[in-house]
């Protein structure tokens, strides 16, 4: 039995993704939007004043990090890796948005500037990004990294780098791997040891 059901609004969020992502975000009408999640228009309007309303709030599903990633993230094998799987389990939620969703989201931001991507912190993003600075901050310890800039500059730099990216995946129309193109543009940024490269 689940003993977590899905809200209303995650239900229309979740299944906005597919049709979105399949038909564009013009072309998705309210009318299939509604279909899709078996909801009437007016419990469209209670949770949503537009579909780009909608774009606004996608980030605001699954921004905590799962079971099973935490289980990962406990098993890496050195700090390095640490940070990698954290920043993973954002770039996991970036993919399964998928492509259209995220150009779509991106046109608006840079349109009206609604501050998608600036980092607005939830108690959760605080806490991953205090797991990753110490991640990072070991990880230069351990000499894992050999760029001792201060733990919390690197991973405002690393965002930057993330944030170019994935507009870079977006205007490719995800034609390369965003989660590898990541890692191989951190590991020059931070410098981490030949060893413990992927690339």
């Amino acid at each position: 039995m689940d003993t977590n059901p899905m809200t209303t609004k995650e239900k229309i969020l979740k299944n906005s993704i597919d049709l979105i992502n399949l038909k564009g975000f013009e072309a998705v009408t309210l009318k299939e939007i509604c279909d899709s999640a078996n909801i009437s228009k007016h419990t469209f309007y209670y949770y949503f004043s537009s579909k780009e309303d909608l774009l606004r709030s996608f980030f605001s599903i699954e921004r905590e990090i799962s079971p099973n990633e935490l289980i990962d993230i406990i098993n890496a094998k050195n700090n390095i890796e640490v940070y990698f799987k954290l920043t993973n389990s954002l770039l996991n939620r970036f993919e399964k948005i998928g492509v259209e969703i995220l150009k779509q989201i991106l046109i608006l931001n840079l349109a009206k500037g609604i501050g998608t991507f600036c980092e607005n912190d939830t108690e959760s993003i605080r806490a991953i990004k205090e797991l990753q600075i110490e991640a990072i901050r070991k990880a230069q310890d351990a000499n894992e990294i050999n760029n001792k800039s201060d733990p919390k500059d690197l991973l405002k730099t690393c965002f930057k780098i993330k944030m170019s990216l994935i507009f870079f995946w977006c205007v490719s129309n995800g034609d390369f791997d965003l989660k590898k193109a990541f890692r191989n543009s951190i590991e020059i940024c931070m410098d981490i040891a030949p060893e413990l490269r992927l690339s």
